[in-house]
């Protein structure tokens, strides 16, 4: 009797250990779903509901994986890839500013320039003549 219920139970281990690896997959794929979708369209408007439709789950489990994960808003993580780009753009190529914000994704030079600035510390001017760019983090997007 004591050897059936130990084999349940061993069983049922299993079983749950089997459950909890493919919820920590599932897990996974979502997370590198939600990393991708606003990396790969960085440059495009990319709404919640169109995340939450490509990774399959609900807002506030989007909302909370991302968070948790990377330490910031998917919105502040877009930012930042947008800004990365522009970085990149100004040290490697000679394109005027006006159409390295529209390539990064924003439409008006103006909002591109505060973003920049706030985001840099330096106007996207300043960054292509130093050659340099960093992107600072502020409080809660570590």
């Amino acid at each position: 009797m004591a050897a059936a219920v130990l084999s349940l139970l061993a069983r049922e281990h299993i079983l749950y250990q089997n459950r909890q690896d493919r919820q920590s997959l599932q897990q996974q794929l979502l997370l590198d779903k939600l990393r991708d979708a606003p990396y790969t369209r960085f440059s495009e408007p990319l709404s919640l509901d169109q995340l939450t439709q490509v990774c399959r789950c609900s807002r506030s489990t989007l909302l909370h994986l991302f968070s948790q994960t990377y330490h910031s808003s998917i919105s502040s993580y877009r930012r930042r890839l947008r800004i990365e780009k522009a970085c990149a753009l100004l040290r490697q190529t000679d394109r005027r500013i006006s159409r390295i914000c529209a390539a990064v994704g924003y439409p008006d030079p103006n909002c591109f320039s505060q973003v920049f600035s706030r985001t840099t510390g330096l106007t996207p001017s300043e960054s292509r003549q130093q050659r340099r760019c960093t992107v600072i983090f502020t409080a809660g997007e570590a």
